[in-house]
């Protein structure tokens, strides 16, 4: 019996030991693919940052009702005024030959007209996404196709949306940030923690189905920067009032985080109606952004709006340049406050060019033009 018992006893610690193992391989083993990588940056991306020069773009021709500007190539500059019931929305300015090439878009409900258009437009490759929130409506808008082809119609999709929200193009899909992506430690509280929507798309219509939540968001949440690579399979979304960046996989699956450097604190309150706002202090982040096959370039201001109200143009801001991978390659500062970024590859320097819009200390738009390496 004594042998038998310690036998047993034998045979069930190899047993015990087999299955210790087996479980610590199972979890060193298990996919990955669901947990993104947390990456937070060093405050020290910020003290390395190297200055960058920045040189007004001149424009020649004369645009008075001109509300923002958008360098679209080498050659060709997006000129969009302010609505007027004796103007158009957008001029194509060819600033090489200094001539406009093409006018679109009257003031109106017409099928060649809206009544308004979003100030801050996202570029996917050759297509401009912009909306006419009084007609709720939203434009995806081929410039390519409209400087080529002289039948080339505008698509109007109607869709219900609100104010500020950001839109993007990604594998045949059209996303919107979802407003109710929020969480907050210190007001107990998580909505919904998918970042994107995908757009339902019937019949010429769009239609956006945002979550049912306890509390809405959309007051914080909204105006993030979304840039996609097709190619790449990835999806980089950075985060308008906080400090955070995202990627995706094809699937919509994140696959790193990246927070830092900063740790300015943000505090937010419920009001009457359940909607969360900012209390004291409204914090921007990642202000602009944009993006080419190879990298993402990203103006990160880490600013609150009462620092921007004393000087615009007067503060110290960065542009992380990062591949999509989520590595930062390199640090610039600049003391121009962007409020859009694009992105041109010289044909003649084979060097990325970024072009900002700024807004003058006189209230006028303008572009400078960086060159970095």
């Amino acid at each position: 019996m004594l042998l038998s018992y310690t036998y047993f006893i034998a045979e069930m610690n190899k047993i015990l030991c087999f299955l210790s193992v087996l479980a610590l391989f199972v979890n060193c083993t298990k996919p990955s693919d669901f947990e993104p990588e947390i990456v937070s940056l060093p405050a020290e991306i910020l003290d390395n940052a190297v200055p960058i020069q920045a040189d007004t773009f001149k424009i020649t021709a004369e645009f008075p009702v001109a509300e923002c500007y958008y360098v679209y190539n080498d050659s060709i500059l997006i000129v969009q005024n302010y609505g007027r019931p004796d103007n158009y929305f957008l001029e194509l300015y060819n600033y090489k030959e200094n001539r406009i090439v093409k006018k679109v878009l009257t003031q109106g409900k017409g099928p060649k007209e809206v009544l308004t258009l979003s100030p801050t437009p996202q570029f996917f490759g050759s297509k401009m996404v912009s909306g006419d929130i009084a007609m709720q409506q939203l434009l995806i808008i081929d410039i390519d196709s409209l400087l080529s082809n002289n039948d080339y119609e505008i698509p109007k999709y109607p869709i219900m949306f609100a104010g500020g929200l950001s839109f993007g193009l990604f594998q045949g899909d059209l996303i919107a940030e979802n407003p109710n992506c929020f969480k907050s430690e210190a007001l107990g509280i998580e909505l919904n923690p998918n970042r994107f929507i995908t757009c339902n798309h019937e019949k010429n219509t769009y239609s956006l189905d945002l979550p049912d939540c306890a509390y809405n968001a959309i007051n914080v949440t909204n105006g993030g920067n979304i840039l996609s690579n097709d190619d790449k399979g990835v999806l980089c979304y950075a985060h308008m009032s906080e400090s955070l960046i995202e990627l995706y996989d094809k699937e919509r699956r994140m696959t790193k985080k990246i927070t830092g450097p900063s740790s300015r604190p943000i505090d937010y309150h419920i009001d009457e109606n359940k909607f969360i706002i900012f209390k004291g202090h409204i914090p921007y982040s990642y202000f602009s952004a944009c993006s080419n096959s190879d990298y993402i370039y990203l103006f990160y201001a880490n600013v609150y709006w009462d620092e921007i109200e004393k000087g615009a143009n007067k503060g110290v801001y960065y542009i992380f340049k990062m591949d999509w991978n989520g590595q930062i390659i390199k640090t610039y500062k600049t003391n121009y406050l962007l409020h859009s970024l694009r992105c041109i590859n010289s044909e003649q320097t084979k060097q990325d060019m970024l072009f900002g819009r700024i807004i003058t200390d006189e209230g006028s738009p303008s572009i400078i033009k960086m060159i970095v390496d």
